[in-house]
């Protein structure tokens, strides 16, 4: 599966890939970026260390994308 850049969805500028709705404004990370609670999807999800305290989690691996593979 290829994804394709971020550019044209705004809300996945750090990601390492991203999802493909529609409209764009629905995309959400899949790979790379810290959030609250894992998407769901994502079968790999791990907690992250923060400075503030406040717990967030990064997925590795999402549905059959592999973040690691890149």
């Amino acid at each position: 599966q290829t994804w394709p850049p971020v550019e044209d969805r705004p809300h996945c500028k750090r990601c390492v890939a991203c999802t493909l709705m529609w409209p764009p404004e629905a995309n959400r990370c899949v790979c790379g970026d810290l959030v609250p609670k894992c998407h769901k999807g994502c079968s790999q999800c791990e907690k992250a260390d923060t400075r503030s305290g406040r717990p967030l989690y990064k997925c590795l691996s999402f549905e059959y994308y592999n973040c690691a593979a890149d």
